[in-house]
């Protein structure tokens, strides 16, 4: 099985639709189990929580990739569970991580996905560091429409933004 399948897969409009999601923006953080606290220092952004179900063509565009990563991932066992559009400025960050959790109704985040909406011209840092299952890191050169798709239990990174702002849409593909 691959590491990661990267290709462009979302439209000019769908970047555009993803952009203009209304929603209130917080502060990311990296809830620690039994603690309603963030911690800043392992992940640093702004996020806005926006719902799948007001994008079911980007849903499938992210659940077609699947069979590319591995062939047996087909459409009818997994869903788009939950997305993230996240802002990364200046100092903004997150330190290596895995993204498996279970749900309170005890579904399992099996994929996870990067796709970059937004770089601006000037932008330097925000790289993108995945870990092979020898510990290898290798950086991914991620660009505008970008999607990344990995397996959850994947240790991975971004490194912190130096100079002006990366937007993505982070998506979790969940069993049925």
């Amino acid at each position: 099985m691959k590491l990661y399948i990267k290709q462009p897969v979302l439209s000019q409009d769908d970047v555009k639709a993803l952009m203009n999601a209304q929603g209130r923006f917080t502060t990311a953080g990296v809830y620690r189990q039994g603690n309603s606290l963030t911690d800043r220092n392992a992940r640093s952004a702004s996020v806005k929580q926006i719902h799948p179900k007001n994008f079911p063509q980007v849903n499938e565009k992210l659940i077609g990739l699947l069979t590319q990563f591995n062939p047996e991932a087909t459409s009818d066992k997994y869903y788009v569970k939950e997305y993230n559009y996240l802002i990364y400025n200046v100092g903004d960050h997150f330190k290596w991580h895995r993204d498996v959790i279970k749900s309170k109704d005890n579904k399992v985040r099996r994929f996870s996905t990067t796709t970059v909406l937004s770089l601006s011209d000037d932008l330097e840092g925000g790289d993108f560091g995945i870990k092979d299952g020898t510990g290898f890191e290798v950086n991914v050169n991620l660009q505008e429409r970008d999607t990344l798709l990995f397996e959850s239990n994947t240790e991975h990174q971004v490194y912190p933004v130096t100079k002006g702002k990366r937007v993505v849409l982070v998506a979790w593909i969940y069993d049925k």
